[in-house]
């Protein structure tokens, strides 16, 4: 069959499948699917299972082979091939923050095309995509040389534990798609490591308590502390505030409730972001409540965050693939004298992850931080030699009409770092209008949104490129 040939078969099918799109959407956007306390037979907790299970729900009434790998995650199969073409879409959200003009757990269509919901950008609707371009080559009986192997995984926001536990249970495909980035594709990503720094008997000071964050991979936009009001000067605190829009203030009997907002931006673009923790840290220092110890501690915290080049602890580095590493402190907690902070760092493609390592471990513990907790997802390179990559630059130049796209390098982390010989692959299209510029809308940011006419184009060129890879794989 000719390209001209199928894509003529989708235009007459995609416009009579946009309420089932929607319909089933809201299915999986309507459940929380954060991550919570584990529970037998539920290790991503209750919202992480209940999805799963919806979305295995929707493939198997739409004809599909599913499969449950113990609830870690799920899989619909078209065809009996024992060799596969993978994609691995995510059913996991980040928490939804404050401030949404919508409710963040159903959809809500604007102007007959923004779909604004937790999950619409990152990753349920794109993950929908995928297995409606599935739907429309099992629908039209379109014969296939492999099987097609879509993926529902639900621990990509935290650490993509969930691909192991695939790996060991399945074959691995002989080629991937993962549909949480921007096309034409990417081909390299970025390794990333979390670890949280900790100080189990921080100084005494008038600090009593403090939290920031709401995920690892974000820079937060709250953090607040509460501040021991008999030690300090409440009312030049008050002043002080009043300076700083960013900053707001309760005062009761015996404490201060100090609040810093910043912007939420997704950790691998913290370039020109207010990061709510580093605010807050730098507010306190400004009104010299602080001494000794503690003094020391807190200083050095508000000069770790607020440089995320990691020039402060002696990492920064950067190379012509993938540009210059970042470093994200995302989530604090200070309680009973008890330290930790969340910290989040992409690194170029060809840096050597060892030395940034043991540079981190010496340059820390240093100054009495433990390292816990620790991760290294490493990074991805597939050479662009690959027939695949040709091929699916092609499609996309062809079905979105833009004649200069070249493959990307990723700073963000998908699943395909995860996976032997996978890209990822849209579903963002280049140029994408952003109705509230870098504030909000996207990824990880309140009033998430999609954009229905682009998702339904992915249906096309996903069907497109399985169709087309089939052919060549």
């Amino acid at each position: 069959m000719t390209r001209e040939n199928l894509l003529k078969m989708l235009d007459s099918w995609i416009p009579g499948k946009k309420q089932e799109f929607l319909d089933d959407l809201e299915k999986l956007v309507s459940i929380r699917s954060v991550y919570s306390t584990p529970a037998p037979d539920k290790p991503y907790g209750e919202g992480c299972w209940n999805v799963l299970h919806e979305a295995l729900k929707i493939s198997g009434e739409y004809g599909f082979k599913i499969k449950n790998y113990d609830n870690y995650c799920g899989s619909a199969t078209l065809g009996n091939s024992d060799e596969s073409i993978g994609i691995f879409g995510h059913l996991d959200v980040v928490p939804e923050g404050d401030g949404w003009t919508t409710d963040p757990y159903h959809i809500a269509v604007k102007e007959n095309n923004y779909i604004f919901g937790r999950g619409t950008a990152d990753n349920k609707a794109p993950a929908l995509v995928a297995l409606y371009a599935m739907r429309f080559l099992k629908e039209h009986d379109i014969p296939l040389n492999h099987s097609v192997m879509m993926v529902f995984g639900c621990d990509e926001e935290r650490g993509m534990s969930d691909i192991p536990q695939f790996l060991a249970r399945e074959k691995a495909p002989v080629f991937s798609l993962v549909p949480d980035a921007k096309y034409p594709l990417g081909h390299a990503e970025k390794g990333i490591i979390e670890f949280s720094m900790t100080q189990s008997h921080m100084p005494a000071s008038p600090i009593l308590k403090m939290h920031g964050g709401i995920a690892s991979n974000s820079v937060p936009d709250h953090a607040f502390a509460i501040i021991d009001k008999r030690m300090v000067d409440a009312e030049a605190i008050s002043a002080y505030v009043n300076t700083d829009p960013r900053l707001s203030l309760e005062m009761s009997m015996d404490s201060l409730k100090l609040e810093s907002t910043g912007d939420l931006r997704h950790a691998s673009r913290p370039q020109n972001a207010v990061n709510a923790i580093e605010h807050l840290l730098s507010s306190i220092l400004a009104m010299k409540i602080l001494s000794g110890e503690a003094l020391d501690t807190f200083k050095y915290l508000q000069q770790f965050i607020l440089d995320y080049s990691g020039k402060f602890v002696k990492i920064a580095c950067s190379d012509d693939i993938s540009g210059s590493l970042t470093l994200v402190g995302s989530i604090i907690h200070l309680k009973n004298q008890e330290l930790s902070l969340s910290v989040n760092i992409r690194y170029p493609v060809k840096a050597d992850n060892h030395h940034i390592i043991s540079q981190l471990y010496s340059e820390l513990t240093k100054q009495g931080f433990a390292i816990e907790n620790f991760s290294d997802n490493q990074p991805l390179f597939v050479p662009l030699e690959h027939p695949a990559i040709d091929r699916l630059v092609d499609i996309t130049s062809d079905l979105l009409q833009m004649n200069d796209l070249e493959p990307l390098v990723l700073e963000g982390g998908t699943y395909a770092r995860k996976l032997p010989n996978a890209v990822s692959f849209g579903v963002t299209v280049p140029g994408r209008i952003r109705l509230f510029g870098m504030e909000k809308g996207g990824a990880h940011q309140v009033d998430e949104y999609g954009d229905l006419k682009h998702l339904l184009l992915g249906i096309k060129i996903y069907a497109t490129a399985l169709y087309e890879l089939d052919q060549i794989l």
